[in-house]
């Protein structure tokens, strides 16, 4: 990654591989689930929550514990997050985004802009706290650029604590008044408490739940996407462990990787950051819009996300159809391969010199954020190119 001025982890002893790196419990931790009621209903309008997305009811959350400065347990973690993030693009202004010579990513950074407003007036509605807009756009960009999610496993320990506690009543008071004998009492109590993780493990997996969680001190690791890593929940000890296969040597960064095949498009909108020749970015355009004009100008689109070795299966199918319908052919797979080198030419003809990009790649700040995110999309359409013109070269020999 382009790393200057980020803060991060490093190993001060050698960690061995799929050792825990960092342990904490979960109720240290803000954490929101699918479908799952508010925590503070008595702060927090539980018919406002229930309609607000995962990232406004983690913002909520924070800014509640925000609102609760020294009172809070979490705040000296709180207090350690950035103040402003002006790397994220929802912060930056019109010229700035249009810089980026990237149309996709302005038009989702608009979107979300509309999203965080929609969201700022149902949750400031529904709170006995008071927050302003800028403290909400505060708190929904440090849960973006730092929440992880995972499959939602069940109910935390006092909830199965207090599940087994009244097993154990139920038990004791069937034995007392002689409806059970103790054996077969025993028996009871044994497959009622060995159901309880069977059942959360199950409702969890066939519900698809998911668990949103800003986590303390698991947010300072910062991004490699070749790195193998997981933050899971520990279901019995009731926390979050992180931990990352290869292991670290003393003195090396400690890395975990943000989402799998994330390209820079979500690492720059929610991040702020660009990984160096990421091998999962992507360039998103509208083929028709270089294909044909007329098309494209009367409101028909080819949207489509190119890798560095050409659109998914998906696309290339949509693409075959449009050129030839009916079962394509060798011609008809080259004459596809022709367009996405062509599409990817017209691109690079528009866009400003990569050359000029390298060079102001260098500065800090938002200038030169912006010049290494374009520096990455142009070399995602070299590749693309490059490789659409290989495949050519069977075809045509």
């Amino acid at each position: 990654s382009y790393g200057r001025g980020l803060r991060g982890m490093v190993a001060n002893t050698t960690v061995d591989s799929d050792e825990p790196l960092i342990i904490v419990p979960a109720a240290r931790a803000l954490e929101v689930t699918t479908s799952g009621p508010c925590p503070f209903p008595d702060v927090i309008d539980p018919r406002v929550w229930l309609n607000l997305p995962w990232w406004a009811q983690l913002s909520t959350l924070l800014l509640r514990e925000a609102k609760l400065g020294k009172e809070s347990e979490l705040f000296t973690w709180v207090e350690s997050l950035p103040k402003e993030f002006p790397e994220i693009p929802m912060n930056w202004t019109d010229s700035d985004l249009a810089s980026l010579e990237y149309p996709p990513l302005q038009q989702r950074v608009e979107k979300q802009r509309e999203e965080v407003r929609q969201a700022f007036t149902a949750a400031s509605g529904g709170c006995s706290f008071e927050f302003s807009e800028d403290d909400f756009r505060w708190a929904v960009q440090a849960v973006r650029s730092r929440a992880f999610s995972g499959p939602y496993e069940g109910r935390g320990s006092e909830d199965r604590l207090t599940q087994l506690a009244f097993i154990a009543v139920l038990l004791a008071g069937s034995v007392a008044t002689g409806f059970v004998t103790l054996e077969s009492g025993l028996n009871g109590a044994f497959a009622a408490a060995l159901a309880i993780p069977f059942t959360d493990f199950f409702v969890g997996q066939s519900a698809k739940l998911k668990r949103h969680v800003m986590c303390p001190v698991v947010d300072y690791l910062n991004h490699d996407s070749r790195a193998i890593s997981e933050i899971a929940y520990e279901y019995f000890a009731n926390s979050f462990a992180v931990r990352v296969r290869g292991g670290f040597r003393q003195g090396e960064q400690v890395c975990i990787n943000y989402g799998e095949k994330r390209s820079n498009d979500a690492l720059m909108q929610f991040y702020g950051f660009v990984e160096r020749d990421n091998a999962n970015d992507k360039y998103s355009l509208d083929l028709l819009q270089h294909l044909d004009e007329e098309a494209w100008r009367s409101g028909q689109s080819l949207q489509v996300e190119l890798s560095r070795t050409g659109p998914d299966a998906e696309a290339m199918k949509v693409l075959l159809e449009l050129l030839s319908p009916g079962e394509a052919s060798n011609e008809d797979e080259a004459l596809a391969w022709k367009a996405i080198s062509l599409a990817c030419e017209a691109e690079l003809e528009w866009r400003s010199s990569g050359a000029a990009h390298e060079l102001a790649a260098s500065e800090t700040g938002v200038s030169g954020l912006r010049a290494r995110f374009a520096a990455e999309k142009e070399k995602v359409l070299l590749a693309c190119r490059a490789h659409a013109e290989a495949r050519l070269r069977p075809a045509s020999a």
